[in-house]
């Protein structure tokens, strides 16, 4: 008989260390809260909700719900997410799906700002996990499946692990989550030759295929672990099914997950855990408390850390304006674009300081000083990261002009190309994320700075302008090269939210040219 791999245990474990973390938090006079938007009466996502609040009740984690009618117009839904977006007490959103047929989800879920999107619905979270970023956070069911596995002590360190499914809610990002673990994942689907061949060589197998007992008896093997994500209404048993046939399996394998009281019941923990976690890094500017039962090595590893140096060797941005230019005049293909907008992206926050800078302490502008003086530490520090990003833009390309020079006809080519790109295009990427940052503070300066420079602030949003559009250029680049095409489509959409500040610097910047001339 096979032992249960039982989900309580593990969301209660999971809960117990949430409470923990959000009980410092609220000693710091931090309330971690998570909001709902539901659309409609829907009973699977009014029992998904009702989870949720007794999850969150029991980790201390304050709970508001936006409740909305089954006809609401796209324009509620958009407002409401935005209202969501802007608030800053509200620290993760979580939006029930599916969406009633006339609404877009696509649009709804692209205008949720990726640090609150805690189920990884968001372009910029899936880019999170392709890449290996601390933004957004993984689909909860697929972090809820590593976490069951770790906490029944399954080594996964070289494990061999098969993964049936390949959608980009479970699938993919799970077997990113596994490769983090150091798991060696093999990628199935119901169309792959010899399944059930394949699936038997785990020792490992994870079941996302989306089909009720998809998986027999004769797809496993004895002392395999098996985890089964799936959740089916059989109407001739009457009862919930996962996609293994559990009545078959259960007596061969070695653990199993079971249906319902699995993956399932851990989902509402992983909820609450992202919760905290983007509470932790909205307070303490982006850092979180490293989580006692994480689901892996902070997020899934996709070779880019092996390839861009840890000691970041090139040092452009310590040269002097003249130092600089002409490095980038020369033959050498470092620095490039990506350094340049990092550079005219460090510009724009250097000129937000200025501004900070001279506004601080003016009479005039009293009634603004503490808004002042957060604006100036947060231009600081953004100055600081694209400074940084510049010699990292160089550093991440550097393994990728050299990846050019193996053979074509080695094996190793691909992949190594692959792994390169993507760490080639993070830097750029991070930039464009950066300037959005900077540009929200020129447009709060704009409003609350000194007016004597108001032509800076000018000056600051046509720079911001040209670096985000800089950035987005060395991103694309990249991405066109990605065999793996999710990965692409995730980066590109992320891209794009981003290019739509280039509008709101843009008009700023015209803006201010107009009340000058």
């Amino acid at each position: 008989m096979a032992q249960l791999l039982k989900g309580k245990p593990v969301a209660d474990a999971l809960t117990e260390e949430v409470a923990a973390r959000v009980a410092r938090l609220r000693e710091r006079g931090v309330q971690p809260t998570l909001a709902i938007v539901r659309v409609g009466e829907r009973p699977d996502d009014v029992s998904y909700e009702r989870g949720a609040s007794k999850r969150c009740q029991a980790a201390g984690i304050k709970l508001e719900v936006f409740a909305l009618p089954a006809d609401c117009p796209q324009a509620l839904l958009m407002d409401t997410v935005a209202q969501v977006n802007a608030d800053a007490s509200i620290h993760g959103c979580l939006l029930m799906r599916p969406l009633p047929a006339h609404l877009d989800e696509e649009a709804a879920c692209a205008a949720l700002d990726p640090a609150k999107d805690m189920d990884g619905i968001t372009g910029g979270s899936l880019l999170g996990v392709f890449t290996d970023r601390d933004l957004g956070f993984p689909p909860c069911t697929a972090e809820a499946c590593v976490r069951i596995l770790n906490y029944y002590g399954c080594n996964l360190e070289g494990a061999d692990v098969t993964v049936v499914g390949r959608s980009l809610v479970i699938g993919k990002p799970v077997s990113l989550l596994l490769q983090a673990n150091h798991a060696t994942v093999t990628m199935c689907h119901t169309r792959t030759k010899n399944l059930s061949e394949a699936c038997r060589k785990a020792q490992v197998l994870v079941v996302a295929a989306g089909r009720p007992k998809v998986i027999g008896a004769d797809a496993v093997a004895p002392g395999q672990v098996v985890i089964d994500v799936g959740i089916n209404w059989d109407e001739n048993a009457g009862k919930l099914v996962g996609d293994v046939d559990f009545e078959a399996v259960e007596p061969i394998v070695g653990a199993i997950t079971p249906v319902p009281g699995g993956v399932g019941s851990v989902t509402t923990a992983v909820l609450v855990s992202h919760v905290v976690e983007a509470a932790e890094r909205a307070s303490d500017g982006g850092a979180a408390e490293p989580a006692a039962a994480n689901a892996g090595e902070g997020r899934p590893a996709g070779g880019s850390a092996q390839l861009a140096p840890e000691d970041c060797e090139p040092a452009f941005a310590n040269l002097s304006c003249s130092a600089f230019a002409a490095r980038l005049a020369g033959p050498e293909s470092v620095p490039g674009g990506g350094g340049a907008a990092a550079l005219a992206a460090a510009l724009a926050a250097a000129l937000a300081s200025m501004v900070a800078n001279f506004t601080t302490g003016k009479k005039k502008y009293a009634a603004y000083e503490q808004d002042i003086q957060r604006i100036l530490v947060e231009a600081d520090s953004a100055r600081e990261r694209l400074l940084k990003l510049v010699d990292e833009d160089a550093a991440a390309f550097q393994p990728l002009s050299q990846v050019y020079a193996i053979p074509k006809g080695d094996p190793s080519r691909a992949a190594v190309l692959e792994a390169a790109t993507q760490a080639a295009l993070q830097p750029p990427l991070q930039v464009m994320g950066q300037v959005a940052a900077v540009i929200d503070l020129l447009e709060e300066l704009n409003q609350k700075g000194s007016r004597m420079l108001l032509s800076d602030v000018g000056c600051g949003a046509a720079l911001a302008a040209a670096a985000m559009q800089a950035a987005a250029i060395n991103v694309f680049v990249n991405t066109q090269a990605l065999a793996d095409r999710d990965c692409a489509r995730v980066i590109d959409q992320e891209c794009d939210r981003l290019l739509a500040d280039v509008s709101r610097a843009q008009a700023l910047a015209d803006a201010v040219t107009a009340q000058l001339r």
